[in-house]
């Protein structure tokens, strides 16, 4: 492979007796979105993409206008299941039992919030500070993005009474 990208940018061979300096090759820059994705986030009302990866790096890239991004790198090692673009220029990523809230215009880590069961689905609504969180038991938990504290608000799946007669 090197000397195919020897070949190609016109440098010549070299015995290894010449070699003194080896061409070392590093990755300056890169354009594009990562080859490894978990998932993906646009916010229409801001214009920004945000692209996690699922190689267990923890990398966050936001895309914004031509020329503009950012790069977020989360201390967890699992998979981003989910993200959201929420209020203040904020992003909340979903991990199988954590929530960590990040603000990516200084590009650093609000909260963390540790859960119990395994997040199975997430949703926000725009006009309330609310991230809702399904669980695998069932449960749905409301997290208050404002305050960065779980509402009282829940429901338990083991409460609901289901109706089978029609």
């Amino acid at each position: 492979m090197l000397s195919a990208f020897k070949k190609l940018v016109g440098v010549k061979e070299e015995s290894s007796a010449q070699s003194q300096n080896p061409l070392f090759l590093t990755q300056l820059s890169h354009h594009g979105l990562p080859s490894s994705l978990s998932c993906l986030t646009f916010d229409n009302t801001q214009r920004l993409l945000a692209v996690s990866t699922n190689n267990g790096s923890g990398l966050i890239k936001i895309y914004g206008k031509p020329g503009i991004e950012t790069t977020l790198v989360t201390e967890q090692k699992s998979l981003i299941l989910f993200s959201r673009f929420i209020d203040k220029g904020r992003l909340a990523l979903i991990f199988e039992k954590a929530i960590e809230i990040w603000d990516f215009n200084t590009r650093r880590l609000q909260h963390t919030f540790q859960c119990t069961n395994t997040v199975t689905s997430v949703e926000y609504c725009i006009s309330f500070p609310f991230l809702y969180v399904g669980f695998n038991n069932g449960d749905i938990s409301v997290f208050d993005t404002d305050k960065l504290i779980l509402s009282h608000y829940q429901i338990c799946f083991n409460d609901l009474e289901l109706n089978h007669d029609h």
